[in-house]
């Protein structure tokens, strides 16, 4: 099953016959095949279509615009339609300086790919599981920007993504807070999420809110801020999040951000040890394992080396704390994901090792895997019975 059928789930013809996505698939056809020299078809993904304009073919996935048209007014519906057209019927303009590209940088926060886009981003990854993309906000269109395109702009990425970041400062974030306490960000420019990767943003409200900011960024258009006093509103925040996260297309993160003491947005870590911290915990390790998993399927269907793509799982700690795991294969090469405990085969018995204390001990025997996000180690060769002898185990009961 596909990313895109994980989603939306598969139909039968009469189903797929009467359904509203069939209706609007249909129509967009119908408005592609009215432009000259241009052709569709269906493509193997479920909502995407394949439109060839004058020998330049391209993908379109109507998901985000299907979604974004079902509930605002004709003449709306009609503008975002027309600009998804445009935006995969003309080309790309090319912008062939820094100066000409510069007032139309803008940054968005969202997870990988998935091995789906051919060519490269620029994109840094800003928190586990979450990058930062430089993107191209002209009036027809909103593209993810290319390394090829930016190399001729001799910038680092450093410098392109905060003039992206610059432009969206520069609108402001129009807030609005509930009884509860929470406030959200109500711009109505698709880049709500995106204000999380301004410098200082989530520190502001230190001053506006109970205990420590944390905020939530379930879609690009959602940002919640709230205080982390309150155990039972860090609950609700998790459960939003998730929710929301789950139901849409343009999903971002179901877990919870707050800021370290020198601002820097990071994973929310209760300090409390209550209910809430373990609920945060959870969510954290669900989104993360959710999106490793998602890559997995990609990798694993894909031709590559003889490597094994380890699986990213979870476990309960004996305090009750969800822990993500992942195992090294023995005896052959591994891809290994990001997670709280390494288990490694020592005999017939596996044994488990923090990924701290694996990489105190052995950081020799993993090297990142160019090119992936989110990021695996390859590993290079069994640990040895001195470096297993030198490691803590980590104490799982």
């Amino acid at each position: 099953m596909g990313l895109f059928d994980r989603w939306f789930g598969k139909k039968t013809a009469v189903e797929e016959q009467l359904s509203p996505k069939e209706h609007f698939t249909r129509e967009v056809e119908q408005l592609l095949r009215a432009r000259p020299n241009t052709t569709v078809r269906r493509g193997d993904e479920e909502f995407t279509l394949i439109i060839n304009v004058d020998g330049r073919e391209s993908t379109a996935y109507l998901g985000n615009t299907f979604h974004d048209t079902r509930e605002v007014e004709p003449e709306r519906r009609r503008e975002l339609i027309n600009r998804l057209i445009s935006g995969v019927a003309e080309p790309i303009p090319v912008y062939g300086s820094l100066d000409e590209v510069r007032g139309v940088l803008a940054v968005s926060l969202r997870g990988a790919f998935h091995g789906q886009q051919g060519e490269a981003l620029v994109a840094r990854e800003f928190v586990p599981c979450l990058q930062e993309y430089l993107v191209i906000d002209d009036p027809k269109r909103i593209s993810f920007c290319t390394e090829e395109a930016a190399s001729v702009w001799k910038s680092s990425v450093e410098v392109l993504l905060d003039i992206g970041r610059s432009r969206i400062a520069a609108t402001g974030a129009r807030t609005s807070q509930d009884a509860r306490g929470v406030f959200s960000v109500d711009n109505d420019d698709d880049y709500e999420s995106a204000r999380l990767l301004l410098p200082g943003f989530l520190e502001r409200f230190r001053d506006k809110v109970k205990g420590r900011p944390i905020a939530v960024v379930p879609t690009r258009n959602q940002l919640y801020v709230a205080g982390d006093a309150d155990p039972e509103l860090v609950i609700s925040l998790c459960e939003l999040a998730e929710r929301e996260y789950v139901a849409s297309p343009r999903r971002v993160s179901a877990a919870v951000y707050s800021v370290d003491d020198g601002g820097r947005v990071v994973r929310y870590v209760r300090e409390a040890k209550d209910a809430a911290a373990l609920r945060v915990r959870t969510s954290h390790v669900r989104f993360e394992g959710n999106e490793y998993s998602t890559q997995r399927e990609v990798l694993s269907a894909r031709p590559q080396s003889d490597a094994f793509v380890a699986s990213f799982a979870s476990l309960e700690s004996k305090a009750g704390e969800t822990l993500s795991w992942a195992a090294i294969g023995s005896g052959f090469l591994t891809w290994l994901p990001r997670t709280d405990i390494v288990a490694v085969h020592v005999g017939n018995e596996p044994s488990f090792f923090s990924w701290a204390e694996v990489m105190r001990v052995a950081p020799h025997r993993l090297k990142l895997v160019p090119g992936l996000f989110p990021p695996r180690w390859e590993t290079l060769g069994d640990f040895s019975a001195e470096e297993i002898a030198q490691m803590e185990r980590f104490p799982l009961s």
